[in-house]
């Protein structure tokens, strides 16, 4: 595992307060599954979290169901953006207290493959991450230790989830993003490998 862009980012951590900021940047398709993160929220999680989603609107239909569930979602803070640059990418990281990855197999059964960049770097930076046992996500996130970790789909769990995270201190939060970094601290200068190379390629020239 690689941090790919950990050359070039500033890293520290943050503060724990209110309302947890939540990060997905993912191209908003099914697999990358954002709509049944925003189904989790409940009505007691209002207030609370603050949900950011960047990405390539990639399957228009599914992004018009996204935000339909976004405005039924009218008490919580939801915003659905396009793609960012690589400077407003680590911006966002450095930003949020959790990313998320919510992935799953599709009705098509497409997969993730193995483990999406956003969550390698993300660790990176020191930012735990709110993930499914999907593919090879489970090799790299460990369930309280830099992450929180559901099945697949399980929304019970997902909420469950976010409800544990709304009662935690400071010093888990700490503790969770220590954890984070070490996580990825002993492989940051390996060299990356050609599949590797190519996405980060393929993201600088598309702009994420």
């Amino acid at each position: 595992m690689h941090l790919l862009f950990f050359r070039n980012a500033e890293i520290h951590f943050n503060l724990w307060n209110h309302p947890i900021r939540l990060l997905q940047v993912a191209t908003y398709t099914e697999k990358k599954n954002q709509l049944e993160l925003l189904e989790a929220l409940q009505d007691r999680h209002a207030g609370r979290f603050s949900l950011s989603f960047y990405g390539e609107f990639y399957n228009q239909a599914y992004v018009h169901e996204i935000q339909k569930v976004a405005r039924s979602k009218h008490k919580h803070s939801i915003s659905i953006n396009g793609k960012l640059n690589f400077e407003d990418y680590l911006k966002a990281l450095r930003y949020t207290h959790f990313s998320m990855q919510w992935s799953k197999r599709t009705k098509t059964n497409d997969t993730e493959g193995g483990c999406p960049v956003f969550i390698k770097d993300s660790l990176g930076l020191g930012r735990p991450v709110i993930g499914s046992r999907h593919c090879d996500i489970p090799d790299i996130l460990v369930h309280h230790f830099n992450a929180y970790l559901t099945e697949e789909q399980d929304l019970n769990a997902l909420t469950e989830i976010l409800d544990e995270i709304m009662s935690i201190d400071s010093f888990t939060y700490l503790k969770l993003q220590r954890n984070a970094l070490q996580s990825v601290h002993e492989n940051k200068s390996a060299h990356l490998s050609g599949r590797e190379l190519t996405e980060v390629y393929c993201k600088m020239i598309n702009g994420l």
